[in-house]
């Protein structure tokens, strides 16, 4: 795939799907002497391949024209669009031809008299090193024309290695199938809706779709920060359902939370999510963007899966006849998001709500799975109104490396979830050592050594007598009030039978042993799980940072017996690799889920896990699924109540707390941003907490007010103006400002890292007044010798002659006034 000119070519030209995306074979001109010739002959202005600029990315289009010069025409049209967008003959364009405008570098028919595939090769520096320009460079102005599509792309060496700019998934189908101990067959994703549900009902489907067998649950796109289930408190409750879940059967379900929020919001809900234990995220690019997403990959201290939902890409698509423009399946849903980081892409399947094509749909897939060079191959999701009786439909059409989901019908196949996900699993082909946990009575006959009752086939039930149906008195009661003849189906009967309601008589259950990933402990008597062994299942561990070197970083897998390949929690080696060192004991129950929560946070390097010095919420060991929720019912940040704002220090930010911009006006301040601590979510206190934090070489307004306010340095180093003084801070440092006395707080150019102080202040409080201009002369006069950046941090502070200094810093006017 790298775009070397050594490469053979081996595909053919077709409008879509499996399209070349490395050029090699033939040099600079042959590669222009296509289709007869015709491609010869540019126009006078262009300049010889000699003076060309040598960095440049080429982008493949397909193009409706009526013949070969048409479609070269056309295509000239687009290197003028989509550079300088001035007409040839303009001279500021012919001054800037050689390194700036776009060149015609091959046509070949798709379609003869009617489509032509046009690539164009682009100097690398119109993109300036921003994938926001390189996306306006690709297609902008040019996707208003019709007729026009894009359906391929090939970086430049350059901008091959910039991983930044295209960092790829972090995962992709190995990185997840070995992060969910998965190594075959195909993965099983649900949703969880609708819309409507509270925080405690949608962790409660959580839970027992987690414990069914499904390998990742997310959110429904539709879930946002609505009034019935608020952003962070869902997150945070279905969350530690899934790890209760986890921890019960020793399996490793992720829990996605869809990131659907306004621009300012999606990285801090992506980092509020990974703190809260969440296993992945998943983005809307068609709505946040797909900068967001970019920048989230290639981040890495984020280091968590991420899914790709395409609502709103629809409108992006090149139609599959007409003169539709926009981009072909296979490029906008399988090569531009592994470019930009997407391990999973979800699209809607063929047959299902919506109307893609079973070509269209498999053009996706092979976009997801097509060689890449380094880029890792996403798994392809197809979805849209998926049936459980299409599952085999689905693995011989796109194989066992697909991520199926399917929310609504499990919804809709009775009430036990649980059950449902397993015949999911079940329909899926996901049997054996792959298959979903064992239900507790088939444990406990495990433990006893008895042979289990296989679970009845949805063929079986729907023939039976429902006396026989092998369920719970309950079960059978309600099998015969709505046996098939009175419309209850045979997959709701199914899920019924395997929905079995543990008895009375049985004494709490083994778990899988957590560290060894096996279940050794049915074979003893009730063992306590340990924790230290390597293959921790919990959902905490889930958002342990792997890096990009697929080797180094999966290699402790292969050692392991556990088919999970997650770090380890204590104890330093893994106990099956044979570690003297013995694993810390967590105790029964959901025990394990509070002590393994200690590994949520971010890693500072790829290679080794960071513990984390706290544990969110633990959950004692003999909490149920019910007490769970209903002591997280009330977690929110929100109101006059009790609360704690937890604090990551890898990100320097408080969960569910916002950035927020320092002011409204941004005359006089540079670099400076603000979070409301306590204050500003109804509590009753006195005074105002806040975070104020400088960027180096930033600087907060030159200002005085009639109150007083006390500084607490907790980051980095700066300096303060108090009056006329210039005084140093650094970590510990408490600052107090009396009344109407000038400050100014600075962070230097060449700081390594952010000023950051804590700010406490009034709530009754009167409004700043910045100084004037001829205020700050006077203070920069009497500070000789302090530099240009001290001479533009204060003057920069200054308000103009008569500028009040308009401020949104959360003034709050006294009451006496």
């Amino acid at each position: 795939w790298q775009p070397t000119r050594a490469r053979a070519r081996t595909r053919t030209h077709t409008r879509g799907g499996g399209m070349c995306t490395g050029r090699g074979g033939e040099s600079d001109g042959a590669m222009r002497a296509v289709v007869d010739g015709a491609v010869r002959g540019y126009p006078a202005t262009r300049v010889p391949d000699d003076l060309k600029h040598p960095e440049r990315f080429w982008v493949d289009y397909a193009i409706k024209a009526s013949s070969v010069d048409d479609a070269r025409a056309r295509a000239w049209e687009a290197c003028l669009e989509q550079t300088v967008e001035l007409p040839e003959d303009t001279t500021a364009v012919q001054e800037v031809m050689p390194y700036v405008v776009g060149s015609i570098e091959r046509i070949a028919p798709i379609t003869e008299g009617e489509e032509y595939r046009v690539s164009i090769a682009y100097p690398n520096d119109t993109a300036g090193d921003e994938l926001t320009q390189w996306l306006n460079v690709v297609f902008g102005n040019t996707s208003l024309k019709p007729g026009v599509a894009v359906v391929d792309v090939t970086l430049s060496p350059k901008l091959l290695a910039d991983t930044n700019m295209f960092p790829g998934a972090r995962f992709g189908v190995q990185g997840l199938r070995k992060m969910l101990g998965v190594s075959r067959a195909p993965l099983l994703m649900t949703a969880l809706k609708p819309m409507g549900k509270s925080s405690a009902e949608l962790a409660r489907m959580a839970y027992l779709l987690a414990r069914g067998g499904c390998d990742i649950i997310k959110d429904d796109h539709g879930l946002a920060d609505q009034v019935w289930a608020p952003f962070e408190e869902r997150v945070a409750m279905c969350s530690r359902a899934v790890a209760l879940a986890n921890a019960e059967t020793g399996r490793n379900c992720l829990y996605a939370p869809s990131l659907n929020a306004p621009c300012t919001k999606v990285l801090q809900r992506a980092w509020y999510a990974k703190d809260q234990g969440c296993g992945a995220i998943m983005l809307l690019p068609g709505i946040t963007g797909f900068d967001c997403m970019r920048e989230l990959a290639a981040d890495p201290n984020f280091g968590l899966p991420i899914l790709l939902h395409p609502a709103m890409l629809g409108g992006w698509l090149s139609g599959s006849s007409g003169d539709a423009g926009g981009f072909t399946h296979d490029f906008l849903f399988g090569t531009l998001p592994r470019l930009l980081g997407a391990d999973a892409v979800i699209f809607p399947n063929a047959g299902g709500r919506f109307k893609f094509t079973p070509d269209e749909c498999q053009a996706v897939a092979e976009g997801c799975r097509r060689p890449m060079g380094r880029f890792r191959p996403a798994l392809p999701c197809p979805a849209g109104g998926m049936k459980l009786h299409r599952c085999t439909e689905m693995r011989e059409t796109f194989g066992d490396d697909t991520l199926f989901l399917i929310g609504g019908a499990l919804l809709q196949a009775g009430p036990d979830l649980e059950a449902n996900a397993r015949a999911f699993a079940d329909a899926a082909g996901r049997n054996g050592p792959y298959a979903p946990p064992p239900s507790p009575s088939a444990m406990l006959a495990r433990k006893n050594g008895q042979a289990a009752t296989p679970p009845p086939t949805m063929q079986h039930l729907s023939s039976v007598a429902p006396e026989s149906h092998p369920l719970t008195p309950a079960g059978r009661a309600l099998a015969a009030a709505m046996s098939p003849s009175k419309g209850l189906s045979a997959v709701a009967l199914r899920c019924m039978a395997m929905g079995e309601e543990a008895e009375s008589s049985v004494p709490s259950l083994p778990m899988p042993d957590v560290g060894g990933g096996t279940s050794a402990a049915l074979e003893s008597p009730l063992p306590t799980p340990t924790v230290g062994g390597g293959a921790a299942a919990a959902a905490a561990l889930t958002p342990m940072v792997m890096g990009r070197d697929e080797e180094n970083d999966w290699s402790r897998a292969a050692a392991m017996k556990s088919p999970l390949p997650m770090p380890d929690v204590g104890g330093g080696t893994s106990a099956t690799r044979g570690s003297p060192l013995p694993a810390p004991s967590v105790g029964g129950g959901a025990a394990a889920v509070g002590e393994l929560m200690q590994s949520a946070v971010r890693r500072e390097a790829p290679s080794a896990p960071v513990p984390a010095k706290r544990r969110p919420l633990p959950i004692p060991d003999d909490w149920s699924i019910e007490e769970m929720l209903s002591s997280l019912s009330t977690f929110t940040i929100e109101g006059d109540k009790s609360k704690v704002l937890r604090f990551s220090p890898s990100s320097f930010r408080w969960s569910g707390v916002p950035v927020e911009a320092y002011k409204q006006d941004g005359s006089t301040f540079k670099g400076v941003s603000r979070v409301e601590l306590i204050g500003k979510r109804g509590e009753s206190a006195a005074q105002h907490t806040r975070y104020f934090e400088c960027a180096p070489g930033g600087f907060s307004t030159l200002e005085r007010h009639e109150h007083q306010h006390t500084v607490v340095v907790i980051r980095g180093q700066g300096e303060a103006q108090l009056g006329p003084e210039i005084v140093p801070l650094s970590f510990g440092d408490v600052v107090y400002t009396a009344p109407n006395h000038a400050h100014q707080f600075r962070c230097a150019p060449n700081a390594s890292e952010p000023f950051g102080f804590l700010c406490i202040v009034a709530a009754d409080r009167d409004r700043p007044k910045p100084l004037t201009v001829d205020e700050a002369a006077e203070l920069l006069k009497a500070a000789k010798g302090r530099g240009a950046n001290y001479a533009e941090a204060l003057m920069g502070g200054a308000a103009a002659e008569g500028d009040t200094g308009v401020s949104a810093c959360e003034w709050k006017p006294r009451s006496a006034r």
